[in-house]
């Protein structure tokens, strides 16, 4: 018991991953994958063992364990397998259940070589048969570990080897064979069972039907296959570096997932909006919810935008020149963004909510040379903005930036911006450390908003809610993606979009049809008592935070919406992923965040870069056309973050 109690001291429950959470119930249906291993194979085992004075079973285990690690990510495994405890002689023809359960843990840690793990095995399984008098149940006893419905105490997976002689059944006038039968339950989440069959290994992966899904057990004994195979060719590899993926899967992974390939004929931010300036002058295009800004069409939004660009040329702006925009969310946010691009400049948001120190430091490392302010920002920054030197601050809302919207009418400029040029530069929040400003292209914003409006079907007769701040990348989908299709950007009123109850009368007011908002925000609006401001709403776009399918289902009951999850870093463009559909009938308390946007890809990866299994958890590696330039000034972390795709 002493032993026992020090062996299994700090043992923690095994986590693989599952395609479903635990009832709690115990159910205890299982089903069974059959997995075999040829003779060929079996006798490279058995050298192995041979050499380092150990059983085929221990090197099976030490393989199982192996394949356990790698998809749970835990380095302390313990197995529960059956022993005969038959260990005197006398006892081998007496009539009974003698057979007992020991827990064998082994410490995986440290990368080990699979040579090096076998020894750790076999020296655990030594120690564990010299102590295997006590019975499992007294052991449970003892230690009382936490009891749960279902759930085994001490170990959640076995393991068995069966490779003792079998007798033959001969009686008179009868034929008998072997046969393997499955009961259709399962006692553990996961149990190995291997038979030694004249030079063959013939076993079964038994698994709870509760948590796993016959395919992705099929996948495990796939996965165990590959490993038995790369420990007869080289025992010498680290355990973290042998592989587990057959060919098949490896090529799904890499390639099979990738997002549509969809060329884009536009590829420069103004020209998304240009197009549809022509096509269709008089249709609305602007409007804003405070009293008095009243509304531009697509010809007014584009004189305004050309008019601006036009005098930031005169100024000196050109491709790629950094021009910062400080001002409170208003149309003439949207006339900054869309005339900073027209003259080739990149747009480099700053809200003015932010704290000082941060809009001083953005605006010095950046280098930035101008920048557009309304009113209230252009007095905030003749304290915060005093330090910078060579900094020409525009006020938009006074003269003589105001006579430009009265002045003769200009044309779209002619500016040679490329498709690989700086289309803007948004600084992170710094939760990681200093704010890094991330270089972002024409081609991935562009790309971005053509798929954004497909996806979510947006159309001329819709109308999207511009809510969101300057400094986070999705107040570009609320700008860009409505006047590429002819739809109307409805302007919330700074400050709104704190209180649900104004924001769902904006909805209500300006027939709203698409929403782009955060989940903690989306729950605060369905605790309004008064919805019917969102009857115009048809799809619901979220992102920024985990979405629970609980809250999704509630959308869909209260809202009468589609909704869509959406995922994605500042550096992929926006977005990366997206389900634009939820089911609110799946499995998993959380929504998935989908499949990549078109003409990008994604990679679950390892430490040392390579594909991890389907359900194996791993680092997210994103590729593509949405992919920024880098980081503003910061080589080094770009180096390590901006990596080369070994995989094209």
């Amino acid at each position: 018991m002493r032993y026992w109690g020090g062996r299994l001291a700090g043992l923690e429950e095994l986590r693989l991953p599952a395609d479903r959470e635990r009832s709690g119930r115990g159910e205890g249906g299982g089903g069974v994958v059959r997995f075999e291993a040829d003779a060929a194979e079996v006798r490279g085992l058995k050298e192995l063992a041979r050499r380092h004075g150990a059983t085929l079973f221990m090197v099976l285990l030490a393989a199982y364990k192996v394949l356990l690690m790698r998809h749970s990510g835990q380095e302390d495994i313990a197995v529960g397998t059956p022993t005969g405890a038959r260990p005197h002689e006398e006892l081998e023809g007496l009539i009974g259940y003698f057979v007992n359960m020991v827990v064998l843990r082994t410490d995986l840690s440290g990368k080990p070589r699979f040579s090096e793990l076998l020894e750790r095995v076999k020296s655990g399984a030594l120690q564990a048969y010299e102590h295997q008098d006590l019975s499992f149940d007294r052991l449970v006893t003892e230690l009382s570990p936490q009891r749960r419905i279902g759930h085994n105490p001490l170990y959640q997976v076995v393991f068995d080897l069966q490779n003792a002689p079998q007798g033959e059944l001969n009686l008179q006038g009868v034929s008998a064979e072997r046969m393997a039968v499955h009961t259709g339950k399962a006692q553990f989440d996961l149990g190995l069972s291997l038979t030694e069959v004249q030079g063959e290994l013939r076993g079964e992966f038994e698994y709870s039907r509760e948590l796993f899904e016959e395919e992705t057990v099929r996948r495990l004994s796939e996965h165990y296959g590959e490993l038995l195979r790369a420990i007869v060719r080289d025992e010498g590899q680290a355990i973290d570096r042998l592989p587990l993926l057959g060919a098949e899967e490896k090529a799904l992974l890499l390639q099979g997932w990738e997002g549509r390939r969809q060329p884009n004929e536009v590829q420069r931010l103004h020209e998304l909006f240009e197009g549809q300036a022509e096509r269709t002058p008089q249709a609305l295009a602007v409007l804003s919810t405070q009293e008095g800004q009243g509304s531009w069409s697509y010809a007014e939004l584009n004189d305004r935008a050309n008019a601006l660009a036009h005098h930031l040329i005169g100024l000196g702006v050109g491709r790629e020149a950094l021009v910062g925009v400080c001002m409170q969310r208003s149309m003439h946010t949207v006339v900054a963004l869309l005339g900073i691009a027209k003259a080739g400049g990149a747009y480099l948001p700053l809200d003015p909510s932010y704290p000082e120190e941060r809009l001083a430091f953005m605006l010095e490392d950046s280098a930035a040379r101008w920048v557009l302010v309304d009113r209230e920002a252009r007095e905030a920054m003749r304290t915060w903005g005093a330090g910078a030197t060579g900094v020409e601050v525009l006020c938009l809302e006074e003269e003589p930036l105001q006579a430009l919207w009265s002045g003769p009418v200009k044309g779209n400029p002619c500016v040679g911006v490329e498709p690989k040029d700086l289309a803007y530069v948004i600084y992170t929040s710094g939760s990681t450390g200093r704010p890094k400003g991330v270089q972002v292209l024409h081609e991935g914003i562009s790309n971005h908003v053509q798929w954004f409006g497909r996806t979510v079907g947006l159309q001329a007769r819709d109308r999207m809610l511009f809510k969101t701040s300057i400094s986070f990348d999705p107040a570009l989908v609320e700008m860009l993606v409505p006047l590429h299709v002819g739809a109307a950007v409805v302007v919330l009123q700074a400050g709104e979009e704190r209180d649900s109850a104004s924001v769902i009368e904006a909805i209500g007011e300006h027939g709203v049809t698409v929403l782009q908002v955060v989940p903690s925000a989306l729950k605060a609006m369905l605790a309004e008592p008064d919805l019917k401001g969102c009857e115009s709403l048809r799809y619901v776009v979220c992102g920024g935070e985990a979405l629970e399918r609980s809250l999704a289902s509630e959308v869909v009951r209260k809202l009468k919406v589609r909704i869509g999850n959406f995922y994605g870093p500042t550096e992929t463009s926006i977005d990366a992923t997206c389900l634009p559909e939820v089911d609110i009938s799946g499995v998993g308390a959380t929504v998935p965040i989908g499949r990549p946007v078109d003409n990008m890809h994604c990679y679950v990866l390892d430490g040392y870069g390579e594909p991890v299994p389907i359900g194996v958890i791993g680092e997210l590696y994103v590729g593509g056309v949405g992919v920024a330039r880098g980081y503003l000034n910061r080589p080094e972390l770009t180096a390590e973050r901006f990596v080369v795709d070994p995989f094209r």
